[in-house]
């Protein structure tokens, strides 16, 4: 069995998240994972270098994807370079979240709505939390930012 870091928590700027889903959502075509039924707007949450919630999105005008900033959003402290094979017990992962379906929140509102009410109301963090189960059973919450706090989970 895989070893991970339980009850891990990964901080994401709440802004920087609404500008990913944005852009997802505002795409004319979109990127499919293992799973997926039909293309359409979603946050896919990988794990490879570092850990990142990112749009699926594919420009319309023939720019590459990869070339917008908006497009991928790094957890505090898990950019680039980081490994995150303690975190997620060596598994790369690529999750998708979809943001347009009614009823993917908890208050029945869609994930892009949650994100953009969430942003409205103060919210300065999107916080990712892992399950002791695994990767697979996350509770995701905003918060409003508290001075001195990193992001990168310790086990």
């Amino acid at each position: 069995m895989s070893r991970f870091i339980t009850g891990a928590r990964l901080v994401f700027p709440l802004a920087d998240v609404v500008a990913a889903a944005e852009h997802a959502a505002a795409s004319p075509a979109h990127r499919m994972v293992d799973g997926d039924i039909s293309p359409s707007p979603a946050l896919w949450w990988v794990s490879d270098d570092g850990t990142y919630l990112m749009s699926n999105g594919i420009p319309a005008d023939g720019a590459k994807a990869d070339d917008d900033p908006r497009r991928k959003v790094h957890a505090e402290g898990w950019g680039p370079g980081t490994d995150t094979w303690e975190l997620l017990g060596g598994d790369d992962i690529c999750e998708p979240y979809p943001l347009c379906e009614e009823g993917s929140a908890e208050d029945g509102d869609t994930f892009l709505g949650t994100l953009r009410s969430a942003l409205a109301e103060g919210n300065t963090d999107l916080v990712w939390e892992i399950s002791a189960a695994g990767w697979w059973e996350t509770r995701v919450t905003a918060t409003r930012r508290r001075t001195g706090r990193t992001g990168r989970a310790r086990g």
